[in-house]
């Protein structure tokens, strides 16, 4: 799924996922990890449909509707939007959300961190690779999920891996090349499909169940 080039800057990461689009996070600078713009683009299309700059993904309230967040003043303050459009609407008091988070995202092992020679070794003896930087982990069904990071001809790679309990690698590529420095949340998992960007032009899922 292509969407039109040039709407990220230096990082981008999925942010949610509604019934007709998909929501990305964009970074504009390597050294404040915080969003930036939120991004939404169908899901049918691929394409950017609209930019928010200086709002995140919020998720959606018991009654299904889009919430994004403004942070000011170091707090964040919560708003409803329309998904088609991209008008805002609020803002409102705090929204409620559904008590069970239907999103599952990854555990982050820093180098130094405990685990993190463990994971790091788990994912060198799968896939031959020695990871360079801090792995994102999670599991779901029978698969373990992991992104990891390379120096490949001195430039930052960024890979995923999917292994299953037997060890045996079933999907191994990189998703991001050339990068300032590392990025986080890329992993999402939803009723067993797995979610990222590639590429920061591709929305990628994948079948954990099969």
């Amino acid at each position: 799924m292509e969407t039109i080039s040039g709407e990220t800057d230096w990082w981008s990461s999925l942010a949610g996922l509604g019934t007709s689009h998909f929501y990305v996070h964009n970074y504009r600078n390597p050294d404040i990890p915080e969003p930036s713009d939120l991004l939404s683009f169908g899901i049918e299309t691929g394409r950017l449909e609209w930019v928010l700059p200086n709002v995140r993904f919020g998720g959606f309230d018991v009654s299904g509707a889009l919430v994004v967040a403004e942070k000011k003043g170091g707090e964040l303050r919560y708003g409803y939007c329309e998904p088609d459009t991209g008008r805002l609407k609020g803002p409102y008091p705090e929204p409620a959300f559904p008590e069970a988070e239907k999103w599952q995202e990854p555990m982050r092992y820093r180098a130094g961190a405990e685990y993190y020679e463990l994971m790091a070794g788990f994912v060198r003896k799968s896939t031959g690779l020695k990871p360079a930087g801090s792995i994102e982990y999670l599991d779901s069904a029978d698969k373990m999920i992991f992104s990891f990071y390379l120096y490949e001809n001195d430039s930052l790679v960024q890979y995923i891996a999917i292994v299953n309990r037997l060890r045996e690698v079933e999907y191994l590529t990189p998703i991001e090349k050339n990068l300032e420095k590392e990025g986080k949340n890329v992993l999402m998992v939803k009723e067993g499909w797995l979610y990222f960007v590639k590429e920061r032009r591709s929305f990628v899922g994948i079948n954990l169940m099969v």
